[in-house]
């Protein structure tokens, strides 16, 4: 992003260097840098601030490919889905604790929407943190966790099979209400298309579906065999981060010399293709359709770690440090409002996904300071003007239809070209 949209001034009182530091155009889904840094925000902010020390287990729903569509179309149905998912895992751990003389569980889930699939197909699918046990309150008020056995591959297909049943009846329901929300628009076909798409792997005789501590039943997928204990709080936020990725690293986006764009694979596909082939203009499409709708929040609380969950305040450390005080009465309420004291310092931020210092001055060493935050356009654009910088944002191209019908839709290319 240039500096056009505004910036930081930075300055060493030491030796008297400045710097500007532009802001980012806090892109939603798309923008790798944005996206990348929220998922570090929500991720420390979930091991430092909401997940207490227990172990965890990752919960991952999968669906079949009209379920997707759906779901895409359908925010108020993702909820819902989610909403039957949770139920029955927690039924399955209350189940549990009452029959290891646990009175009273509580359980909890914070479960990541994710829309992408590997191949940056439309694949609407869930990734749930469950703390693998379940919470009780005692007597005096304090809040006990009661670690669980883990699931066996009976569990978690009794699990799926109910899942289904229920699923089914949302879907059917959302068929046939009379505000299906599952119309004709311009950005159906192309969801569609997305949806459908299936990588070169699946051409080749599928290898033998893992046994250990998942389901596969006419479409849906059920994995709960990663686990992270008490101790590996390191671990927990790599997990937590996973479940908030972007699905696009621009580390992994390559372009070579005849415009194609390689997006290489963090694994090889069973058949050895280890990058995916793309025009610029199939890239647009494919990321076109993940762009989440507005309004709908990608990060779920449930159970204990919900917003109005009456024992949250038992497991959930309140933000470090005092309140603010309340305005003067000549005083506007704005002007003692402060960020949440939760979230994570932009500089430590910044930091944590570029691996660069912004505060460090290349000249004497020293620490730089902010002098101001600069939005204000004519402001912006004279100091710009001054120093010789760009002081306009490029300009949109206007929307244009495709150059070739055969390029609007997705693309499937594998590429296994070393080169």
């Amino acid at each position: 992003m240039r500096a056009a949209g505004g910036f930081v001034r930075l300055r060493c009182d030491a030796c008297g260097h400045e710097r500007l530091l532009a802001f980012s155009c806090k892109g939603r889904a798309v923008c790798p840098s944005c996206t990348t840094r929220r998922m570090h925000d929500v991720a420390v902010h979930l091991c430092g601030r909401v997940l207490p020390h227990v172990p965890y287990r990752q919960w991952v729903l999968s669906l079949p490919r009209h379920v997707r569509f759906r779901l895409a179309r359908d925010p108020a149905l993702v909820s819902a889905v989610l909403a039957v998912f949770l139920r029955s895992v927690f039924a399955w751990q209350r189940r549990r604790a009452r029959a290891a003389g646990v009175a009273r569980p509580l359980c909890g889930s914070i479960t990541f929407v994710q829309r992408f699939g590997s191949a940056l197909n439309l694949n609407v699918h869930f990734h749930a943190r469950l703390p693998d046990g379940v919470f009780s309150v005692d007597a005096d008020g304090a809040l006990d966790c009661h670690e669980l056995a883990a699931p066996t591959d009976e569990d978690l297909l009794a699990l799926t099979h109910k899942i289904i049943r229920r699923v089914d009846k949302l879907v059917a329901r959302a068929s046939d209400a009379e505000d299906d929300p599952v119309g004709t628009d311009a950005l159906a076909p192309a969801q569609a298309a997305s949806v459908q798409i299936r990588v070169a792997a699946a051409l080749k005789p599928p290898a033998p579906w893992p046994s250990e501590r998942c389901a596969f039943v006419r479409g849906f997928s059920l994995h709960a065999n990663v686990h992270v204990p008490a101790r590996d709080r390191q671990g927990l936020e790599r997990l937590c981060s996973y479940g908030a990725r972007p699905p696009l690293a621009q580390s992994r986006l390559e372009r070579r010399d005849d415009g194609t764009l390689l997006r290489h694979l963090k694994r090889p596909r069973r058949s050895g293709a280890a990058r995916l082939s793309f025009t610029p203009l199939e890239l647009l499409g494919r990321l076109a359709v993940l762009v989440p709708p507005p309004r709908a929040n990608l990060t779920r609380y449930h159970g204990i770690f919900a917003a109005h969950a009456k024992a949250r305040a038992l497991v959930v450390p309140p933000p470090p440090g005092d309140p603010p005080e309340p305005p003067a009465a000549d005083e506007p309420a704005a002007a003692t409002a402060r960020a949440p004291s939760y979230r994570v310092p932009w500089a430590e931020l910044l930091a944590k996904v570029f691996r660069v210092d912004v505060l460090f001055c290349e000249r004497c060493g020293g620490r730089l300071r902010v002098l101001a935050y600069l939005t204000d356009p004519p402001v912006v654009r004279a100091i710009l003007e001054h120093l010789g910088l760009p002081s306009t944002a490029p300009r949109a191209a206007s929307a244009r239809a495709s150059p070739d019908p055969a390029d609007a839709g997705p693309s499937e290319a594998f590429s296994d070209d070393p080169a």
